[in-house]
C-alpha cells in the first residue's frame, strides 16, 4: 500500500486541474493500472440532476451546478481504492482540497490555456465556459484565477504534451516511490 509522507495510506487518489487536462481520460488508465474504481464527478452531476453539464449550466446556471458538485463530494472523497475526476472549478470551492480525508492525494495536472482550448475543440465535448465569442481569453482568464487553487494539490503533473497513458505513468511512478 503506497503511503503519504507521515505513514498515512493513499486510499483515494483526487485529480484536479484545468478543464481538458486529461483527468477523466487519464484517471480511467490510473484505476485500471491500481486495479481500483474511477469515478467521474461530472458524471456523477448528470446522474444526480437528470440532465446534461450543458443542459445544467443553461437551465440552472452555474450555481446550481457547483452546488451539487458539494453536495456529492464528501462521499466521493472518501471512497476507499478508487480515482475521483473532479471538474475543473471543483477545487475553486471554498474549502473542497482542505476537506479532503487524510487518506486521499490530490494530484493537479496542469495543462495550459491554449492546450486546454486546443484539446478541448478536438474533443467535440462542449464546454459550457468556452461558449463564448472568444474561447482562448476565456480559458486564460479562468486559469488565472483557479491556479492558486490548483497549487494547493498535494502533487503537480504537466499535462502539456503528455498523454493520457504517460500522465497515468507519472502518478503511478509518484505513487511507487512514497
Amino acid at each position: 500500500m503506497r503511503r503519504k509522507p507521515g505513514g498515512v495510506p493513499v486510499r483515494t487518489i483526487v485529480l484536479v486541474g484545468f478543464m481538458a487536462a486529461g483527468k477523466s481520460t487519464a484517471g480511467r488508465i490510473l484505476a485500471r493500472s491500481l486495479d481500483w474504481s474511477f469515478v467521474d464527478l461530472d458524471a456523477e452531476v448528470e446522474k444526480h440532476a437528470g440532465m446534461s453539464i450543458p443542459a445544467l449550466f443553461r437551465d440552472l446556471g452555474e450555481s446550481a451546478f457547483r452546488e451539487i458538485e458539494r453536495k456529492l463530494t464528501p462521499a466521493l472523497v472518501r471512497r476507499h481504492d478508487s480515482v475521483l475526476a473532479t471538474g475543473g472549478g471543483w477545487a475553486v470551492q471554498p474549502g473542497t482540497l482542505d476537506a479532503m480525508p487524510d487518506t486521499a492525494l490530490s494530484v493537479w495536472l496542469d495543462v495550459s490555456a491554449g492546450e486546454a482550448v486546443r484539446r478541448a475543440a478536438a474533443s467535440g465535448i462542449v464546454r459550457p465556459l468556452l461558449e463564448v465569442a472568444d474561447p482562448a481569453a476565456a480559458a486564460e482568464s479562468l486559469l488565472a484565477g483557479r491556479r492558486t487553487h490548483y497549487e494547493q494539490a498535494d502533487i503537480r503533473i504537466d499535462a502539456d504534451d503528455r498523454s493520457p497513458q504517460q500522465i497515468a505513468d507519472d502518478i503511478l511512478k509518484i505513487l511507487n516511490d512514497m
